[in-house]
């Protein structure tokens, strides 16, 4: 999975945020591994995609509701009119 926008990390750039003592205490090994290529990719994207497909689902039934309501309301308006 690539970045967002090219050259953009978002690990590192949290990196620099904290004081530098925070971050020199955590050591190169942790360092090292938070800022490598999987480590973000594989971490947020399983929880990415699950709220992706929860959204999805919840707007496709969403949708049907309201079509289904659009429907009733139609056929009521018409057999109001006769």
């Amino acid at each position: 999975m690539a970045f967002p926008f090219p050259g953009y990390d978002p690990v590192k750039a949290l990196l620099y945020t904290p004081p530098p003592q925070v971050v020199s205490s955590l050591g190169k090994a942790v360092i090292d591994t938070i800022t490598s290529r999987q480590w973000f990719p594989e971490g947020i994207v399983p929880a990415f995609m699950h709220a992706l497909s929860v959204t999805l689902y919840v707007s496709v039934a969403l949708a049907f509701i309201a079509a289904v309501i659009s429907l009733f309301l139609r056929a009521e308006v018409r057999t109001s009119e006769k």
